[in-house]
């Protein structure tokens, strides 16, 4: 007769192996899109399993203030560890055994790092590995880092974090950018640049930038979290809009008096082929942040990933 534990389902061990990571049921669920009764509900099914069917085993310690495993928890995260990195090995064995000609690397990336500085990597690495296929697959840095996760991407470009543990990652800087702010260039705003002079105090700039509505990418972008998370007085902005990618907000600036905030990489291309204009005052902080390729601690690399990453080492 099959057993309780036989019948148990990957996805209540996945859950349980996010819940051990995360310390918290509704992070868990945010994470995994699921709601909160459906990972109680996972744990309880497993502690059921493993208590047999009169009874159940706790795993978690619901009598600890903090998240606690109970010691027979700590040794079912303990075998799952195991058992993750044996499929692992396995994958790759078969792999290696049925002689994939075509090797693939793939990486979860968000937009700036994607289309500005992974290209030039991916050009110079496949001049000399042209049995390897690269896979850029563009979002958001948050959604990267959620695909990552879910998918067992190798690598993931971000400009932003989101709440993850940066200790849980190998990372490299790959890159440094700029957030600046821009108008269409008939903008009022410059006006009142002239006309202020330089009686124009940072207060006097922040509260004529906060008058007109303000468009983004959408939550998750790493550019709109950096952004509103140095920029003085960043709450009184009103948000008008969010898009999916630039080129919707581009063409909504060109056509409003909307104004935004973007990287520095955009900007090349944005002056050239839109009638826009970066806002620049020396009231204005400079917002600066780094761009970086990350994969997760512990995991082996194949020789032809390890050849990529090493590109970066500089």
């Amino acid at each position: 007769m099959e057993s309780s534990i036989s019948k148990l389902r990957l996805d209540y061990l996945n859950t349980f192996n996010f819940l051990v990571k995360y310390k918290s049921f509704s992070e868990t669920a945010r994470i995994l899109n699921k709601t909160q009764g459906t990972i109680s509900m996972h744990i309880k099914e497993l502690e059921h399993a493993f208590g047999g069917t009169n009874h159940k085993q706790l795993l978690i310690d619901r009598n600890s203030k903090n998240f606690q495993l109970t010691p027979e928890g700590f040794l079912l995260y303990s075998a799952t560890q195991k058992v993750e990195e044996i499929i692992n090995n396995v994958s790759k064995k078969i792999d290696e055994s049925i002689g994939k000609k075509q090797k693939i690397i793939e990486i979860q990336s968000s937009s700036i790092p994607g289309e500005y500085i992974l290209p030039a990597y991916i050009l110079k690495y496949n001049s000399k590995h042209t049995n390897v296929m690269i896979e850029a697959l563009i979002s958001n840095s948050q959604e990267a880092l959620r695909r990552m996760r879910e998918s067992k991407s190798t690598f993931c470009a971000i400009g932003g974090w989101f709440g993850e543990f940066e200790a849980d990652y190998d990372v490299k800087v790959i890159g440094k950018d700029t957030i600046v702010i821009i108008g269409r260039e008939k903008h009022p705003i410059f006006d009142k640049l002239k006309k202020r002079g330089i009686n124009y105090s940072r207060d006097d700039m922040i509260n004529d930038l906060k008058e007109y509505n303000w468009i983004f990418r959408e939550s998750g972008s790493a550019t709109l979290d950096w952004f509103m998370k140095h920029f003085p007085r960043s709450q009184e902005i009103q948000i008008g809009l969010k898009f999916h990618n630039n080129s919707s907000i581009l063409h909504a600036l060109e056509n409003s008096d909307a104004l935004t905030a973007l990287s520095s990489f955009v900007v090349p291309s944005t002056v050239k082929n839109w009638a826009l204009k970066v806002i620049k005052h020396k009231t204005l902080p400079i917002i600066e942040r780094n761009l970086y390729l990350i994969k997760r601690k512990g995991i082996k690399l194949q020789d032809f990933e390890q050849k990529f990453w090493d590109l970066f080492n500089h």
